[in-house]
């Protein structure tokens, strides 16, 4: 095999099967002198140590487990929404009622300052703090 064809297959190699440099250079060496036999093992050999370890995860399991995180961000995401929808609507209620009641003022008070603070949380939750 010629040195660049070699040295591109073993970078491959070593992204792939996460191994170090100076076994590289001897994939490298072994593909040079046509030796494919023992890389073609060593490449079957390594896989198998990958797949078999017990925290081993093919990509399209990473995949999956990507895509379900992605989907249950976005459904907290809409009931994050909906808590901050509904609390502005219960703020500006008690607001209204503050400002009609008096004498009531003091609850309806206490259920703003309430609200306020549950939106706070929310936009934090929302922001990942």
């Amino acid at each position: 095999m010629k040195k660049e064809d070699a040295i591109r297959f073993a970078g491959l190699m070593e992204e792939y099967l996460n191994i170090p440099a100076f076994v590289c250079e001897m994939i490298e060496k072994q593909l040079e002198e046509n030796k494919y036999k023992e890389v073609v093992e060593y490449v079957i050999q390594r896989r198998n140590e990958i797949e078999n370890k017990p925290d081993y995860m093919t990509e399209q399991e990473k995949i999956e487990i990507f895509e379900s995180r992605e989907n249950e961000n976005k459904r907290l995401n809409n009931i994050i929404n909906e808590l901050e929808k509904y609390t502005i609507e219960q703020r500006n209620i008690a607001k209204d009622n503050l400002e009609i009641i008096g004498n009531e003022g003091k609850r309806m008070a206490t259920r703003f300052v309430v609200y306020n603070e549950y939106l706070d949380k929310l936009k934090a939750l929302k922001e990942g703090k």
